[in-house]
């Protein structure tokens, strides 16, 4: 809990009773067998007598509730299970449950693994440090040019990395975004209704995003980090100028909007909704340009081609399917996955896509629609996964910057894994204290994920 930052090459991987009545006066003066009740006499056969009239009381209003809600029973219920934060049928999301509407604000600061003079607070079993490294300046833009590599993507491999943790959130990361500057990111909660902004040296919070009305589901930067756009239960998706803090745009939806991408021009945004819809948005002026609405499951998670040409969306009715952006027409069905795809991402230079159900994940050539991969989850490595508990794939996604040939995918026994994507071969296992459940990628270097026990983990990996 209390390691600090380190860096690696890679050949080290390391009674309820019924409240007794009054006795009437003088109608008890002579009465045997009572007992004391605060300043009152009670008959112990008044009292078994009351006990008695109170129960058949309660059973008949028992039997009223049963029959009342026996009445309001759905005749054909469909067999549910839950995923995620969500009650799913084999084709669609039936209801939502309540969800809690907070909007904390988080402490973020770094772990560091020697004691130092100063602050120390105690977390679980250890005292902890405080870091107060301030920070000068937070750039709040991005290259003024594209990250081009000076290789193939193929020909660059990983010399080393370099991982430090920060201590945030009370519950288990449910959404973490890298800013395109990896400067900062931003993250919450599976409980909170608010983003925060946090410096990516330190975890120094820098402003917090509120204005959705229930929990927050997903979120994303746009490319030149003008823009933030974040999805919610209550039913809408909120554009943010990420200078400020300020909301510009919010585009309301039928049901609860899920995921959200944007095209690297920033100017369009797709979301995917519990409705099974994919819409376009204009980034400026708000207003719909297209819908793709062939899927027959919810929307889970979206994904713009580089050349924003194309999106490939995930689904609940375990297909992909890549569609055009300019008339929402088809253009592939990817068929292969067994269960519900939890994730979906284009690779940099737009060739090939990586998916995941709980079990396998795929990777896909993004021009035939043909599967170049299949990993079955059991193949990898699992030295931190339970006894008798299934390791199950959470979610994937390509690796930052020059390094973006490989794929990077986390699973619930408490690793991130980075793959090689035509072998499946593992290159590095990054291992956490629980089970990851969000990742993402910034432009060049940086990796953050989230834990189910609330850390929050950077790393770097560094190129040759």
């Amino acid at each position: 809990m209390g390691c600090g930052s380190s860096t690696q090459g890679l050949h080290g991987r390391n009674a309820h009773g019924s409240m007794p009545r009054k006795a009437d006066k003088g109608a008890n003066d002579n009465a045997t067998n009572t007992f004391r009740d605060g300043d009152s006499d009670v008959s112990s056969d008044d009292s078994a007598q009351m006990r008695l009239r109170e129960g058949k009381a309660r059973s008949k209003s028992v039997s009223r509730l049963e029959a009342l809600a026996k009445e309001r029973e759905p005749d054909d219920e469909p067999e549910m299970f839950l995923w995620g934060d969500f009650v799913v049928d084999i084709n669609q999301v039936n209801k939502k449950p309540a969800a809690a509407k907070r909007n904390p604000r988080h402490s973020f600061r770094q772990r560091t693994g020697k004691k130092k003079d100063g602050d120390t607070f105690q977390f679980s079993d250890f005292f902890i440090s405080m870091d107060e490294r301030e920070i000068d300046h937070i750039d709040l833009k991005p290259p003024t040019h594209d990250i081009v590599p000076k290789k193939n993507l193929d020909e660059y491999h990983i010399r080393a990395y370099e991982r430090y943790s920060l201590i945030g959130h009370s519950t288990r990361v449910k959404c973490i975004c890298v800013a395109p500057s990896e400067n900062f990111f931003i993250s919450c909660s599976n409980e909170d209704a608010s983003m925060t902004m946090c410096s990516i040296e330190n975890g120094k919070e820098i402003m917090s995003f509120m204005g959705h009305e229930d929990t927050i589901i997903n979120a994303c930067f746009s490319n030149d980090a003008k823009y933030l756009a974040t999805t919610s239960r209550d039913n809408t998706m909120i554009l943010w100028d990420v200078a400020t803090g300020k909301q510009t745009l919010t585009f309301e939806h039928k049901k609860v909007v899920i995921c959200c991408c944007f095209s690297k021009d920033s100017k369009l945004l797709v979301s995917g909704c519990q409705d099974k819809a994919c819409r376009i948005w204009e980034t400026k002026k708000g207003r719909e340009q297209n819908s793709f609405v062939q899927h027959e499951g919810i929307i889970i998670s979206v994904s713009f081609a580089p050349n924003a040409e194309t999106i490939v969306s995930a689904s609940a009715d375990k297909t992909l399917r890549i569609w055009k952006v300019s008339d929402a027409s088809p253009v592939h069905t990817l068929k292969g996955h067994t269960a519900i795809i939890l994730s979906c991402t284009f690779r940099s230079d737009g060739k090939y896509i990586v998916s995941n159900d709980d079990r396998v994940l795929r990777v896909w050539d993004a021009v035939t629609g043909h599967s170049t991969l299949s990993l079955p989850v059991d193949e990898v490595p699992r030295p931190n996964t339970e006894p008798g508990k299934q390791q199950t794939w959470t979610l994937s996604s390509y690796c930052p910057g020059p390094l973006g040939f490989y794929v990077i995918a986390a699973c619930n026994s408490k690793a991130v894994h980075v793959l090689h994507p035509e072998t499946g071969e593992e290159i590095l296992a990054l291992y956490c204290k629980a089970p990851v459940y969000c990742l993402s990628c910034g432009s060049t270097s940086k990796v953050a994920f989230g834990d189910s026990y609330g850390n929050v983990f950077i790393v770097t990996l560094y190129a040759a």
